[in-house]
């Protein structure tokens, strides 16, 4: 297991990050840092086929009936939760605590120039998404926040994370 804290702490942050207590599946395994989903509508696993549990999900586990990467997206980003502070083994349902905003530091699919307030989307291969890892996107309807910081030719971006799972929750920056 990883446990990599993908907070970007200044220390007079180090407690202002916004949390939630979410149940994650015994058929599940979650790593500390996985970007997270709530199912809390049917047919977001299971290539669709699945009924609404309210636990968590890590994105890799995103599966809806469409089965393309672009349907995927779409999905992860309406149903954002935050990211998983501690990590949960296969086999164990229990309770983990998730960041549902704050900064945090993820790797990006692809190296790239970034511009603060740009948009960090879901991303992956095939029809998989990735658990650690975003894009950035100009224009986007399928994000999860924002780009904190920019710069030429990078690897990796802070993200202001933006939950869509929690009513109340702004959108907008």
């Amino acid at each position: 297991m990883s446990d990599y804290d993908r907070r970007y702490l200044d220390p007079s942050w180090e407690n202002s990050f916004e949390t939630v207590e979410v149940k994650i599946h015994g058929g599940t395994t979650v790593e500390k840092g996985d970007l997270l989903f709530l199912d809390k509508a049917n047919k977001l696993r299971s290539r669709g086929s699945s009924s609404a549990d309210w636990y968590g999900y890590p994105f890799s586990v995103m599966s809806g009936t469409t089965l393309t990467l672009a349907s995927n997206k779409t999905l992860a980003a309406r149903h954002f939760l935050g990211v998983a502070a501690w990590h949960s083994d296969y086999g164990v349902t229990e309770t983990i605590t998730t960041y549902t905003g704050g900064l945090f530091q993820y790797s990006l699919k692809n190296s790239r120039s970034i511009k603060v307030g740009q948009y960090a989307a879901p991303t992956g291969s095939g029809v998989t998404l990735y658990n650690q890892k975003v894009q950035i996107e100009s224009t986007s309807t399928d994000y999860i926040g924002y780009a904190g910081d920019g710069g030429s030719f990078r690897s990796r971006v802070n993200v202001v994370l933006l939950s869509r799972a929690i009513s109340g929750v702004s959108r907008e920056i």
